[in-house]
């Protein structure tokens, strides 16, 4: 069995756990589900592992809270966007705009070898460096699309945009992020 089918049979799973009522059954499937994933995007977006582990709490918790009037709203789209929104206030309450402290803009799922991990560690200080110089509805929209791994619709969304400024958005990442790995490449 794929990891794509385990993982919509185990977002099902929540789904179902909801619909019976069993509301911290779901929280944990779904913190075992997404919530590495989930606080890997809070990191990138505050940059402080405890803040990120905070908001990761307050995420689930307004999951649990939210669930009676979930119905059928899928699974990622509802948490990540909750997670923006949470990370979001922190930081507006900090002063600050989010800056991504993303280690990289792989999709989940993809695996570096260890061989790999000071090559990770040199793109993940690249990708930084090329984010922090993103405006932030640029460098959000491509933390969603490669850390949620969420399609446009969704992620347009939460951005409160429509799908071709999200595209855009996320187009301008993207070369912002290669012309900073070509300046590095030829460093």
């Amino acid at each position: 069995m794929s990891e794509d089918a385990t993982q919509d049979e185990r977002t099902e799973a929540v789904a179902v756990l909801i619909r019976r009522g069993a509301y911290r059954d779901a929280v944990e499937v779904a913190a075992e589900l997404l919530g590495g994933e989930l606080g890997r995007f809070c990191m990138a977006l505050l940059g402080d592992q405890g803040a990120a582990l905070a908001a990761l709490e307050e995420v689930l918790t307004g999951f649990y809270e939210a669930m009676p009037s979930l119905e059928d709203q899928p699974l990622r789209p509802f948490l990540y966007g909750r997670a923006l929104a949470v990370c979001e206030r922190v930081l507006e309450a900090r002063g600050e705009a989010a800056h991504g402290e993303a280690l990289s803009l792989t999709p989940p799922g993809t695996r570096r070898l260890p061989q790999d991990a000071a090559q990770a560690q040199r793109d993940a200080r690249e990708i930084r460096v090329a984010l922090a110089g993103l405006k932030p509805n640029e460098r959000t929209a491509a933390l969603l699309r490669y850390t949620a791994a969420l399609d446009y619709a969704p992620l347009s969304q939460l951005c409160g945009t429509d799908t071709a400024t999200a595209k855009k958005r996320i187009g301008k990442a993207l070369l912002a992020v290669r012309k900073r790995a070509q300046e590095g490449a030829s460093e």
